[in-house]
């Protein structure tokens, strides 16, 4: 309601992009740390359920950004949107993957899912095992 309210407020005088209460904007996304810790795929189920997804990381700016936001929340590392399906990394908001920082990489076959280290890049692990993660969303425009 507060988003569609400032939207009619600025519709005639400039086109603008809001992130939702909570979310923090950095130039055309929104993103949301969420601390519970959940696996890969629950996570991913609580993106959604934001109208959300897994965030993905487009470009070094994102990352610098990301570390940053997840530095400044106390964590050392969350989920971001990586997985990898038969031996190819996908973004889960089917973004272009063209963009990588990996620190280390294990076996994809065993470790499919991938999180961002607060203080280096990126690692996979187990899809399974239970981090934090950053959500992000595109922003409302109007």
């Amino acid at each position: 309601q507060d988003i569609k309210q400032r939207c009619f407020l600025f519709v005639f005088l400039t086109e603008r992009a809001y992130c939702p209460p909570g979310w923090i904007n950095y130039r055309s996304r929104c993103f949301q740390i969420v601390r519970s810790a959940m696996s890969w795929l629950n996570a991913e189920k609580h993106c959604v359920s934001l109208r959300a997804s897994l965030a993905s990381v487009q470009n070094p700016d994102e990352q610098y950004f990301l570390q940053n936001l997840i530095a400044s929340a106390g964590l050392p590392l969350a989920w971001i949107g990586a997985y990898n399906f038969q031996g190819t990394w996908l973004w889960i908001d089917r973004a272009g993957f063209y963009y990588s920082n990996w620190l280390s990489l294990s076996s994809v076959s065993s470790y499919p899912c991938a999180y961002m280290r607060s203080n280096a890049g990126w690692s996979n692990t187990n899809c399974a095992s239970t981090l934090s993660f950053v959500c992000s969303i595109n922003p409302t425009v109007c």
